[in-house]
């Protein structure tokens, strides 16, 4: 909790975990060819079950920090959710700019690598705060890949099952 503001709290609460099914590989225009069947993510609780059901998979903690802003647009506009959560999300964003003033800086790009660990399964390290605070890897690779002579950089990632009690404890935890 020390590392969100109110609207990133309020935000995540209106999400649920997800696993990748290959029903999900035929939506979204086939981006999804390279996930895994199993592969854990994150969907609006509002629209969870709908045919049109929005569900969000990144290959990294990294991407889904720099990505993030599709969930609240998705929430937003999804028409499974109740006014008063839009009303309240629309309350708490205003606020958002000034409450993040207060935190301390990537405080909640931490809280995503660790969120990031757990509903993927891998085991918290000793050193997480200085794991957390590496600059993300997207950076590395775009510095990388500008002084290298074309070769190109996979993220091949190990799935596991998460623990949907531990993640959803986390996600809702003070």
């Amino acid at each position: 909790r020390y590392l969100l503001t109110d609207y990133f709290l309020f935000m995540m609460q209106q999400l649920q975990i997800c696993h990748f099914t290959e029903r999900d590989r035929k939506t979204r225009g086939g981006k999804r060819e390279n996930i895994s069947v199993g592969f854990a993510g994150l969907q609006c609780r509002h629209c969870a079950g709908n045919s049109f059901a929005r569900k969000f998979f990144w290959s990294d903690a990294d991407r889904l920090a720099n990505s993030f802003s599709e969930i609240p647009s998705h929430v937003l506009m999804c028409r499974m959710t109740p006014p008063e959560v839009k009303r309240t999300l629309g309350m708490l964003k205003s606020r958002h700019p000034a409450d993040l003033q207060k935190m301390p800086r990537g405080s909640q790009k931490k809280f995503i690598r660790r969120m990031w660990r757990r509903l993927h399964g891998i085991p918290e390290l000793e050193n997480a705060d200085e794991e957390d605070e590496k600059p993300s890897t997207i950076n590395r690779r775009k510095k990388r890949s500008r002084s290298s002579t074309g070769g190109s950089c996979s993220n091949k990632n190990q799935v596991k099952k998460a623990s949907t009690l531990m993640v959803a404890e986390h996600l809702t935890s003070t």
